[in-house]
Formats: C-alpha cells, sequence, structure tokens
C-alpha cells in the first residue's frame, strides 16, 4: 500500500496549487516550496525523489530549456490527472489529498 508521508503530504498540497493545464510537476518548483517549507535543498530532493519512486510523479527524458539563467531540467508529470488541459473528460481530477490517497488505493487494488 502506498503511504503518503507528512512531508509528502506538505509538497503535495503546495504542488497542486500551482499545477497548471500541463499536469507536471518540475523539481524546480518542488524546491521553490521546499525552501517556503524552510527544508534543505537535500530535503526536498528526497521527498521528490520518494514521490518518483512511489509513482506519484513520472520522469520524462524530455528537457525544458532553461530560461533567465536557469538550468535546463526534465520534465516531470503527476501520474494522475491533477490539472490537465483535457480538463475532467478523461479521468476526474485528483486534486487534493484526498483525492490522491483514494487513487492510489484504488490503483494498487486494481
Amino acid at each position: 500500500m502506498t503511504t503518503i508521508t507528512k512531508l509528502e503530504k506538505n509538497l503535495i498540497e503546495e504542488a497542486i496549487k500551482d499545477t497548471d493545464g500541463s499536469n507536471s510537476f518540475l523539481f524546480s518548483t518542488a524546491l521553490q516550496i521546499g525552501n517556503e517549507l524552510g527544508w534543505t535543498t537535500n530535503q526536498t530532493k528526497g521527498v521528490y525523489g520518494s514521490l518518483e519512486k512511489k509513482n506519484i510523479i513520472s520522469m520524462t527524458e524530455n528537457v525544458l530549456a532553461g530560461v533567465n539563467g536557469q538550468p535546463a531540467e526534465k520534465l516531470a508529470y503527476w501520474s494522475m490527472n491533477v490539472k490537465s488541459d483535457d480538463g475532467e473528460e478523461y479521468e476526474p481530477y485528483k486534486d487534493t489529498i484526498e483525492k490522491m490517497e483514494k487513487y492510489l488505493t484504488e490503483r494498487e487494488e486494481a
């Protein structure tokens, strides 16, 4: 069973607020959130990496070019529909911790 830790919940809750129609969740966004939460870079890396291991986010080989002096980074997407340009036509949004946890439980039972 996939359990979401308190730190993961803190990161997810803030990241959901910033998710746009691309349904992406970049590490640079996680770093900004972690900084706001008072985390070190290593803490943020650990929590973000844990979300990837739990298949809550999925890394791709696609790279987003850096802008304004920022480095390029690999694109990562939520492994579920948090907020996409398609709306909820194909899959309801998982835009709260409760909806996300329910989805993860159902995914494991399938």
